[in-house]
């Protein structure tokens, strides 16, 4: 059976800018190779998942389905990453050195970061024609804020 592949471009909707938002982390991907200014280079796409509701900017969706906003970071703890900013802010301090001892034997960051709450800001910035959604900042989410993750099938927990 033949794989046929067509290049076109998707139109995503973008997130809307501004913040704070309430978010949760729902996923986490690795991306080997990525090319980047700096050269290639092993990075994260953290996705988080917003209380904004995809029915109110997508046409046709009439669920309960949340937005979407993406954070790409290096996979680096080194001191003045921004995974370990993160890291930081979702673990307590004791948790983190932890973590950050057992570094060099391998850190699982999926199960240390999924779920976890946070309010996020969000900018647009137009590059080359096209228009993104970006985290501007992510911050720790208050300890009474609990926003479920969107399974696709509808569920949630």
């Amino acid at each position: 059976m033949a794989v046929v592949v067509t290049s076109s471009q998707n139109e995503f909707v973008l997130h809307p800018a501004g913040g704070p938002f309430p978010a949760v982390l729902a996923k986490v991907r690795l991306h080997e190779g990525m090319q980047t200014q700096y050269g290639v280079k092993n990075r994260l796409q953290l996705c988080f998942q917003t209380t904004e509701k995809a029915r109110d900017y997508i046409e046709g969706v009439e669920d309960d389905r949340p937005m979407q906003v993406s954070m790409f970071v290096n996979l680096t703890l080194n001191e003045k990453s921004r995974l370990r900013d993160l890291l930081a802010q979702a673990l307590p301090k004791e948790r983190l050195d932890q973590v950050l001892r057992q570094a060099k034997v391998g850190v699982d960051v999926e199960a240390l970061l999924l779920g976890t709450q946070w309010l996020l800001q969000v900018e647009h910035t137009e590059v080359e024609g096209r228009t993104y959604a970006n985290i501007t900042v992510a911050m720790r989410a208050p300890a009474n804020q609990h926003t479920p993750i969107w399974v696709d099938d509808g569920l949630q927990f």
